[in-house]
């Protein structure tokens, strides 16, 4: 039973390997390993590396090397750790992961390196990578949502404020996080003060420039609060 088992592992990790392009383990003329990316990952451009690295692996048939990594025991006994015998399998296996390893690092620029400086694996870059940057990206995402809730037209005129709000959705885009119509209505309204809510044609004219769908749902919320602030002044618009 326990060689049936080993010779179904054995055929299986066959097959994976030779679902594995080899073209991608083979050093080309430059003595490099897989496709040279048009960019190299840096402080600002996370999402658009991980893009065509995860694609690149995903066409390779390589993301068994970087997520959740079968890994083949190294010594299949104890004898053969005494002999120094290393199991046929893990040899195949840490030759593709080395290629794909060095790969990695060509991807990274000299910046970002120092950060996998203490990786020996495929799987252990593609790791520190990704957790960094998720943290980055989740932090930045905080910041900017309570930059969002926090702006205020003050002094800004109703253009200079609108385009404010639309640089931190843009802000917030680029780091993977997307602001519904909704949270976007609610953003430019939140931030004007209450008088100016009731000079309902002035804004419009304003607002529907940058955000002609969203008219009819501004227009609802401006007539109720117009019915609340009927006397107010328009200085609020004057800037």
């Amino acid at each position: 039973m326990a060689d049936s088992n080993n010779q179904n592992s054995h055929t299986q990790n066959q097959d994976l390997s030779r679902n594995t392009s080899s073209s991608f383990f083979t050093p080309n003329s430059n003595n490099t390993y897989g496709p040279k990316l048009s960019i190299q990952l840096k402080d600002n451009n996370y999402l658009l590396w991980n893009q065509q690295v995860e694609g690149v692996i995903l066409t390779q048939k390589m993301h068994r090397f970087v997520v959740n990594p079968q890994i083949p025991v190294k010594f299949k006994t104890d004898q053969s750790r005494i002999l120094n015998k290393i199991f046929d399998e893990y040899e195949v296996w840490i030759v593709q992961d080395q290629a794909l390893f060095i790969w990695l690092l060509s991807t990274i620029s000299e910046f970002v390196l120092p950060r996998v400086l203490s990786c020996k694996h495929s799987y252990e870059v593609w790791d520190r990578i990704h957790k960094f940057f998720n943290a980055q990206m989740r932090a930045r995402v905080r910041q900017l949502r309570v930059e969002l809730k926090t702006t205020k037209k003050g002094n800004l005129s109703i253009t200079e404020f609108v385009l404010r709000i639309k640089a931190i959705m843009s802000s917030l885009l680029a780091v993977g996080d997307s602001i519904s119509e909704k949270d976007q209505i609610d953003s430019i309204l939140n931030g004007l003060p209450e008088e100016a809510l009731s000079h309902s044609h002035y804004m419009m004219s304003k607002l529907s420039c940058m955000y002609k769908k969203l008219n009819l749902t501004i227009q609802a919320r401006i007539s109720y609060s117009t019915s609340i602030c009927q006397h107010c002044s328009c200085s609020a618009w004057s800037k």
